[in-house]
């Protein structure tokens, strides 16, 4: 299948779609929790082989953090949103502070950026 995306959440989406599947995806986990109306994350696990042909991304978790009307958003829903993204990210460095593995965040939005933080980062608590 071709993806016009790189985001995993849409990619399974998109094969869900194409495929009439209403329930799981074979070899892939998802899960999805918000705090408040405005922040929505999703974390999609490709589990194994299976689940990488389906989705044509290779094993991992792919974490999609969805924040709504942060444009206009007042103090406490920026803190919020600051809170979920902290917590999101600890709990991905934790998991790899003691590895030779790199970690990747994007950025997607209208000036897309990326950060590749390396093994050697320190993991600071807030």
């Amino acid at each position: 299948m071709i993806f016009n995306t790189d985001l995993a959440l849409e990619r399974m989406d998109m094969y869900r779609k194409a495929n009439n599947i209403e329930n799981e995806i074979p070899g892939i986990d998802a899960s999805q929790s918000s705090d408040g109306d405005n922040i929505r994350i999703t974390k999609v696990t490709i589990k194994d082989a299976q689940g990488e042909q389906a989705l044509g991304k290779p094993k991992g978790t792919y974490i999609t953090m969805d924040i709504k009307n942060l444009k206009i958003a007042n103090e406490e829903e920026i803190e919020r949103a600051a809170i979920n993204l902290n917590r999101e990210l600890s709990s991905i460095i934790s998991q790899h502070i003691n590895r030779e593995e790199d970690i990747l965040v994007v950025r997607l939005g209208k000036q897309a950026s990326y950060t590749r933080f390396a093994s050697d980062l320190k993991l600071c608590k807030t």
